[in-house]
This record gives C-alpha cells, structure tokens and sequence, in this order.
C-alpha cells in the first residue's frame, strides 16, 4: 500500500497531484473521507500488485519485457477515481442504466473502455497494467455506486453530477 504514496520524482508527484485534485475533489464530494481513503488506497494496490503479478507471468515469455518490475505512484489509484466517475455519472446511467444489459456486457464495456484510455494515455515507462487496472475497478464500482454513503427518493444510489 505504500507504494501509492511513493513517486520517481518531484515531477511524478505533481503530475499526480494535478490529477488527482481534478478527479478526486469530484468524487471526495460523493462520500465520506473514510471510504475515499480505502477506496483509494485499495485500487492503488491492487493495480500495483496486478502490474507486477502479470509482468511477472508473461515477462518471461515476451521478448524485451522485464521479468520483474517494481511500481510506485499514485496514478493506478487515481484512474480508478476517474473510472468511478465514468461508471457512476447520469450520462452513464441514461446510456447504460436505461437498457438493461447483462453484467457480462456491462463488464466488457467496462474492459474495452479501460482499454481504449490506456492505451490512449500511454507513454513510456507507465505501469500500463495498472493503469488498466485502477480504471477497470473504478469504472465497476461506479457502476455499483460502491462509494455511495445513502440512497435517493427512488431507492438507488445518487449518481455523479
């Protein structure tokens, strides 16, 4: 888990700063901040541990990938913030609320949108993994309102506005 709070260099953690002051202040509003902090640190190991688990596997087997990586950085965190924002927003509710859709489907929407913005937002030297990772959670648990404290009038979850 500390490796959420631990940056490359100054420029890693205002970087990460910026984002998550623009994707965090949002979702820190829909919740208390004991939920924000879990939910913030859990995703965050979770992508880093997914990112060194799968580099791990498949490293070996690709030619010119490491076989062991480290992860530090706040960004697999701070995706799943945006990813919560993606999965619980009203637009997402009309589009995808207002059919009803399998959660098979609903699942695979999630992975392709995750990976459509990873690789959209790669560069090198990224934890692509974890990126991947930290949208995909955050998109699921937008979706099931997760960080959600209460109710509305009509039973469900508030969206994000």
């Amino acid at each position: 888990m500390t490796s959420v709070y631990a940056h490359a260099s100054v420029s890693h953690l205002v970087a990460n700063a910026v984002a998550l002051a623009l994707g965090g202040l949002l979702v820190e509003r829909l919740t208390t901040s004991a939920r924000f902090h879990a939910f913030f640190v859990s995703v965050g190991a979770l992508a880093g541990v997914t990112q060194v688990a799968l580099v791990g596997v498949v490293g070996p087997l690709v030619p010119g990938m490491p076989a062991q990586v480290a992860v530090l950085g706040a960004s697999g965190a701070i995706l799943g913030l945006y990813g919560y924002l993606l999965g619980a927003n009203r637009v997402t509710e009309l589009l995808v609320g207002g059919i009803e859709l399998e959660p098979r489907f609903q699942l695979a929407l999630g992975v392709l949108l995750a990976g459509l913005v990873t690789v959209l937002t790669a560069n090198p030297g990224a934890a692509l993994i974890a990126h991947f990772t930290g949208l995909l959670l955050g998109f699921l648990a937008g979706r099931a309102h997760l960080l959600a404290p209460g109710e509305n009038t009509q039973g469900r979850p508030p969206a994000v506005e």
